[in-house]
């Protein structure tokens, strides 16, 4: 049986209408008042509570915020985990999620050959259906809790060869890119992105970087559900998510 959590913490609104073109973080761990204060609704950071998300998980893992706008998807030193969480409201193209992750990994330096103690990464959910996740548990390891079969995955993955790819629900990649940097496993550092969905796109905007990893084509929606995942497998890592913004745009 799929386990389910939920975190009650203060509510904070979610950006659906008369948002802004552009949207933005900062480097700390944000409380949402002050990006209220800018008077940008795009620019509001979501406090992570039953209001604003669903939280999946499988039973050895359980997920719990580090603040109001920081979840850790998973601790370091757990194997085979698979975690989830959605955005309770339908988001249809165009849109645009932003966030920062760090995944750490106390094997995982970079100064040393690596990358197969470090796994799996996360996965940003697009166009998907949230159905499944209510009785089949988040799949672990390389799926970074993405039940395949429908809508469309970014993914950073950190296990042997490191790369970012978007895929369809199938896991075939439309777009790939292996050298790049800043690197996908930051090892306890924060990694700001942003990635923008319209009918026929799905724009990375990695770092400071302007449409770092780009898919162009006609996207399915028969699914409206936006969530963003993490695995691992037989090798481990801490996961962590925080400053998550969503604007209509």
């Amino acid at each position: 049986m799929n386990k389910i959590y939920h975190i009650t913490v203060l509510a904070l609104s979610l950006c659906l209408v008369g948002c802004g073109s552009g949207s933005s973080s900062d480097s700390g761990s944000g409380s949402g008042s002050e990006n209220a204060a800018n008077n940008d609704p795009c620019n509001t950071v979501l406090a992570f509570n039953d209001t604003n998300f669903n939280y999946y998980t499988t039973a050895n893992n359980t997920l719990a915020p580090s603040n109001n706008t920081e979840l850790e998807l998973m601790p370091d030193d757990l194997l085979s985990v698979g975690s989830a969480v959605f955005l309770k409201p339908a988001m249809t193209p165009p849109y645009s999620i932003e966030f920062e992750y760090t995944i750490f990994d106390d094997d995982g330096e970079s100064n040393v050959p690596s990358s197969f103690n470090s796994a799996d990464g996360i996965v940003v959910m697009l166009a998907k259906d949230e159905t499944p996740y209510d009785s089949i548990d988040p799949p672990f390891g390389g799926a970074r809790g993405y039940h395949p079969g429908d809508g469309y995955g970014v993914h950073f993955s950190i296990y042997e060869t490191r790369y970012m790819s978007i895929t369809d629900g199938a896991g075939d990649p439309l777009a790939y890119l292996e050298d790049f940097s800043p690197n996908v496993y930051p090892h306890g550092e924060w990694r700001k992105v942003k990635v923008t969905v319209r009918s026929d796109s799905i724009v990375v905007d990695y770092a400071d970087n302007t449409g770092f990893l780009t898919y162009n084509g006609t996207l399915v929606q028969t699914y409206d559900r936006v969530g963003i995942g993490a695995g691992t497998g037989g090798a481990d890592g801490q996961h962590k998510i925080r400053n998550v913004k969503v604007c209509s745009l």
